[in-house]
């Protein structure tokens, strides 16, 4: 009979299952689970596994995702290398696909998008920033239109949405010229486009079986990714399948009040390390039945799972063998391996943060490395991540920290030689300096570089670190994240403290709340170590993002400073020109807006806001002129025809202000201002129903205009459509709830309407809130007048005159109750 040979896969799996012999009760509900009915009550569709670092998260992660697909589900991981929105879609939709569940509308859309996207960062012609802004704003914060800006954190109250929205349409105007205006969008607002699609492919994936969706290290992926994870149970994009389950692990709990709405979906793993009884268990079905070798390896592990499998694995039958399976002793823990290269290979395998056989090649010498990869991939420290092997954190630390000791001139050596491997790799590209940092790929090997580069010459190579640092910010949040985590982990790796502190220190700059980049800029400015052009990159980027945080004077000085270094920066001055305007210091602004265009006399961008400027003087002649100046310059510049419509709309010449809206929307058919402005004139022109249709496609668009809500509700007004102007100030009030402005028009139509108890109390809180808010004092004498109240009617038309006396009709109707009171 011939003898009956396991196959890989089963041994593997019968190991894997050997390491959670202590995590039963967890593994039996999630099975169970899995088995429940889409609707039945104790169905749960989320699990957060939490618990500190080497209890065994991922390795339950991955042990519940082969369980999941064992139960016929598809499957899906993401960890903290996903750095973004797009990165965790575009990684789930891949591992989907490997299991023959492909979100087909996702993937395609997805990768016309990756194609856009290197087109603009590969075009020399692109607005400066402009692959910067689309990856912090449209990624990194999500770009409602380009002017919507849903920010956690507080930061949307602080961004100027004005400035935001200009910048955001120098951007659209070149997209605009050069792409169809689906694909506009796509650039301008991806995680909104491609969520949607995203979802229904969950959903059509959901008809044939279960999904499983793991996201491993969330402490650090968190806040890139938790709000876009919200909105999805919210059903921002479309209706979430039921058929989901989500697994979040990490090594804090969820956040319950932000989780709120869903604690009865959520079912919690905290986990600690094994009791003693677990710990035995794992170790005996391990092999391992010595009664005084399972008491050193249990008081040597602290009973974390990570430890206990190490050591499990070799089956040691002496105490001795054992040693301390952390620090020093890793040396000793690997002398189970017979082979002396091999157990030479594990420790500098561990130098690269991730290995492939390309690194491996560069480490070892040796071009055939296979066998070497492979038995690297069996050990139990190893993770296989898409490809790529990622040691564990405690392993890989203790490994390093023996080979520095062990030889500190090989160590120093072996990192020269990746780093310098990391750059001639990134050189072969070929890619500009500009393009570099926007190519995924060349900054990956540049990161890289860099980290072996301060692993081996510190206190060298830190101040460079630090000065790209400046170039990784204004790449965007999640680049400068990479980097600041990477001059951390250089520095404790490299056992270099000052590294380290400066590294912790731009993360914890990073993550405050409602900086987006300025605090993380100012630690590198207050360095005094940047070389005289990163001094000047980087106070042009802080100087935008204080701009836009409506903190000007400090804008104003950054952009002064930069301009000292390197006074012939047209760009830098045409930005300083219109933080001078948004400040209405109208006369600086155009000061600035000369220099900048006498310098660059084709700066269309700059000739256009110079004629805002006029605009907002009232010098139409002169506005009009700069207008038709860029359009020359580029005729289809629908920022510029928008603002020279508008300058007509002002002038009275509402059909040539028509004309060019026209324009400007047929050019960008997605540009929400230009329609809503075009409304504006419909409904100077009486055209109410036009300027109501054109009022609804801009809301479509950007619901966040609330000067669009405030004209729509007076087109419905116009057009005695009082129950649809109320909701839009319903929406308002409700958004705005002290904005005494939206509480006295809404008390105004419910006047109208004849609901007066409603209408007083509007008007009353509206008066609470501005006491000299004239026209809404009126407002409470006319619900008195017609509620009979005469003397409190005039009582209340005094006092709105005795703000503003020139009301003649306030004082009509106080007159008119002075008669009626006269007749009672």
């Amino acid at each position: 009979m011939a003898r009956s040979v396991p196959s890989l896969q089963h041994i593997a799996r019968t190991r894997e299952h050997a390491r959670f012999v202590g995590r039963q009760a967890q593994t039996a509900q999630f099975r169970q689970n899995l088995s429940l009915p889409l609707d039945h009550p104790e169905r749960r569709f989320v699990f957060s596994i939490h618990g500190d670092a080497g209890v065994g998260k991922t390795y339950l992660v991955r042990h519940l995702r082969r369980l999941a697909t064992a139960e016929g589900a598809a499957t899906a991981r993401v960890d903290e290398t996903a750095r973004d929105v797009l990165a965790v879609m575009s990684r789930i939709a891949t591992e989907l696909a490997q299991e023959d569940s492909p979100l087909r509308g996702f993937e395609k859309r997805h990768a016309h998008y990756e194609e856009r996207r290197n087109e603009l960062e590969g075009d020399p012609q692109a607005p400066e920033g402009a692959p910067t802004f689309l990856t912090r704003t449209a990624v990194g914060i999500g770009l409602g239109a380009a002017k919507s800006i849903p920010i956690a954190g507080g930061f949307a109250q602080q961004v100027d949405a004005a400035a935001l929205a200009e910048q955001a349409e120098r951007i659209r105007k070149y997209l605009s010229k050069r792409m169809r205006s689906n694909d506009v969008r796509l650039l301008m607002s991806p995680v909104q486009e491609l969520s949607p699609l995203f979802v229904r492919g969950l959903a059509a994936v959901a008809q044939e079986r279960q999904l499983a969706l793991f996201f491993d290290s969330y402490e650090q992926s968190r806040s890139l990714v938790e709000d876009w994870l919200l909105d999805l149970f919210e059903g921002k994009y479309g209706e979430l399948t039921s058929a989901l389950t989500v697994t979040i692990a990490g090594q804090h709990p969820l956040d319950l009040a932000r989780w709120s709405p869903y604690l009865d979906l959520i079912e919690e793993f905290s986990l600690v390390p094994f009791t003693e009884t677990e710990a035995r268990q794992l170790l005996l079905h391990s092999g391992v039945r010595d009664e005084s070798v399972l008491s050193v390896i249990i008081a040597l592990t602290g009973r974390l799972p990570l430890l206990l499998a190490m050591l499990a694995q070799n089956k040691p039958l002496d105490p001795q063998e054992i040693g301390d399976p952390t620090g020093s002793a890793v040396d000793r823990f690997l002398k189970w391996e017979q082979d002396p290269d091999r157990r030479a290979l594990a420790k500098t395998a561990a130098l690269p943060r991730t290995l492939d056989m390309d690194a491996l090649r560069v480490i070892t010498g040796d071009t055939d490395v296979e066998d070497s990869y492979a038995w690297l991939g069996r050990q139990p420290f190893v993770t296989d991540d898409s490809g790529r092997f990622v040691f564990h954190d405690i392993v890989r630390t203790s490994m390093l920290r023996v080979l520095r000791r062990e030889s500190p001139q090989d160590w120093r050596t072996r990192h020269r030689v990746l780093a310098a491997w990391h750059r001639d790799t990134r050189e072969d590209l070929g890619l500009t300096e500009q393009s570099a940092w926007t190519d995924t790929l060349c900054r990956q090997h540049l990161l890289e570089e860099t980290y072996h580069c301060l692993c081996a010459d510190p206190s060298t190579t830190l101040p460079q670190a630090l000065g790209l640092a400046v170039h990784a910010c204004r790449a965007g949040d999640t680049t400068a994240q990479l980097w600041a985590e990477m001059i951390e982990q250089a520095g404790t790796d490299a056992d270099f403290a000052k590294a380290h502190d400066w590294g912790q220190q731009l993360r914890t700059a990073l993550a405050v709340p409602g900086t987006h980049g300025a605090e993380y800029l100012t630690l590198l400015i207050r360095s005094g170590g940047l070389e005289r052009t990163a001094r000047t990159a980087a106070l042009v980027a802080r100087a935008g993002t204080y701009q836009l945080m409506r903190r000007y004077e400090e804008a104003i000085a950054d952009f002064n400073e930069a301009l000292d270094l390197n006074p012939k920066l047209p760009w830098t001055l045409a930005a300083r020109g219109e933080t001078y305007r948004l400040m209405k210091r109208r006369t600086h602004a155009l000061r600035d807006l000369d220099q900048a265009v006498e310098l660059d006399p084709d700066l269309a961008w700059a000739i256009s806001s110079r004629g805002v400027v006029y605009r907002e003087l009232v010098r139409y002649v002169d506005a009009l002129a700069d207008f038709n100046r860029a359009l020359g310059i580029d005729p289809d510049y629908a920022w510029a025809i928008a603002g020279r419509a508008e300058t007509y709309r002002l002038m009275g010449r509402l059909d040539a202000a028509a004309t060019d809206f026209d324009q400007a929307i047929d050019l960008d058919p997605d540009y929400a201002w230009a329609i809503a402005s075009r409304g504006r004139v419909r409904l100077d022109q009486d055209d109410f129903q036009a300027a109501v249709d054109d009022f609804d496609r801009a809301l479509s668009l950007d619901s966040a205009l609330d000067w669009v809500l405030v004209l729509r509700a007076r087109a419905h007004r116009k057009c005695r459509r009082y129950a649809d102007a109320l909701a839009d100030f319903d929406r308002l009030v409700r958004k705005h709830p002290d904005n005494a402005e939206y509480l006295g028009r809404r008390g105004r139509i419910l006047l109208v309407m004849g609901a007066l108890r409603e209408a007083q109390a509007d008007f009353d809180h509206a008066v609470d809130l501005a006491p000299s808010l004239d026209w809404a004092i009126a407002g409470q004498g006319q619900v008195q007048l017609r509620l009979g109240h005469y003397l409190q009617a005039v009582a209340c038309f005094d006092r709105a005159l005795a703000v503003d006396g020139t009301m003649e009709w306030v004082a009509g109707l106080r007159r008119a109750a002075l008669d009626l009171l006269d007749d009672v």
